[in-house]
């Protein structure tokens, strides 16, 4: 009987000690993937900030555009006669 009591608590220790590894590996695994989560989701807001900005930019560039389309409308027209009198020396 006390053979059998032994054989019962070691039988016990055995599974409490594996499935205590078993839990710390998980909690380990566990503690990774959340510090990846939240690496991957402050750079999603970053680059969600950098977006928002990149936008704002390029909504400027476009006023700025409009603004001076007769500057770039004359720039264009002497970049080709440019190109002519290039041809014509060459």
């Amino acid at each position: 009987m006390k053979f059998f009591r032994v054989f019962i608590i070691v039988l016990l220790l055995l599974f409490i000690t594996g499935f205590s590894f078993i839990f710390a590996k998980y909690m380990k695994e566990n503690i990774d993937l959340n510090k990846k989560y939240k690496d991957l989701k402050l750079s999603v807001e970053k680059n969600m900030k950098e977006k928002e900005l990149y936008l704002e930019k390029e909504k400027e560039l476009e006023e700025i555009k409009k603004k001076n389309v007769d500057k770039i409308n004359k720039y264009e027209e002497v970049e080709k006669w440019n190109q002519e009198v290039k041809k014509h020396l060459d």
